[in-house]
């Protein structure tokens, strides 16, 4: 019982780890843009929150002709749909880090007691499908979104593909642009990875529970058979 214990924190633990990790991925850009050249360097970094909040767009910049601003939001850049890209993938994320916790509750729940771990792999199951779904719409469908939000843009750039790079500009002056996921995105790639972990080690200990089940139940016992005293002998006939 005590190995099956610490097997079972350790389950836990790691669907704790998890969910921080996703924790983590919401508090870390999702994307971001590079354009330098020519003494000029400004970069763009876009994180998953609500479409309105500002601060989920933020900016570092130098040498830039204009006044650059730290942050913003996509509403107020008319990213609209960047901005509900962005939100879905948020509240996702909360979703993934809630089960993540509560399949962790429920884990501890039963650490004590044999069986009763499959709500908590579950949960577990559904969390990693989110932590892989999230990162996995988000870069299918941010081109398409960046291409509804500038309709007619021309060129490649980020919304003609997730990740590239590509030079503008003329003669005398260049800017070299980049794009691609943030560390945030990544991390909710991790945090399916470490989810994934902890969803194998409660399968493993939910069948190892049911192999132990028969032996843990008590043998049922009742009055022996007539067969086991011997049939009583009929009375001699007349």
């Amino acid at each position: 019982m005590t190995d099956r214990k610490g097997r079972v924190i350790t389950a836990a633990v790691v669907m704790l780890v998890a969910a921080g990790i996703l924790v983590a991925s919401v508090l870390l850009p999702w994307y971001a843009l590079t354009s330098s050249g020519g003494g000029i360097s400004i970069h763009g970094f876009y994180y998953a929150g609500p479409a309105s909040e500002n601060g989920t767009i933020r900016y570092t910049c130098s040498g830039a002709p204009v006044a650059c601003p730290s942050q913003s939001s996509y509403s107020s850049q008319n990213l609209n749909n960047t901005g509900t890209l962005a939100e879905t993938g948020f509240y996702l994320l909360i979703a993934g880090i809630v089960l993540g916790v509560a399949a962790m509750g429920l884990a501890l729940m039963r650490r004590d007691k044999s069986g009763g771990l499959a709500p908590a792999m579950i949960l577990g199951i559904v969390a990693l499908v989110i932590a892989i779904a999230a990162p996995g719409v988000y870069a299918l469908e941010l081109p398409h979104a960046i291409s509804s939000d500038f309709p007619g843009v021309q060129g490649s750039g980020p919304w003609t593909s997730f990740f590239g790079s590509n030079t503008t500009g003329g003669e005398g002056f260049e800017l070299s642009n980049t794009w691609g996921p943030g560390t945030g995105w990544y991390l909710a790639i991790g945090a399916f990875v470490v989810f994934w972990v902890g969803v194998i080690l409660l399968f493993r200990q939910i069948r190892e529970d049911r192999a132990l089940a028969p032996e843990s139940q008590p043998k049922a016992t009742g009055s022996p058979s007539p067969t086991d005293e011997g049939s009583p002998k009929s009375p001699p006939g007349p």
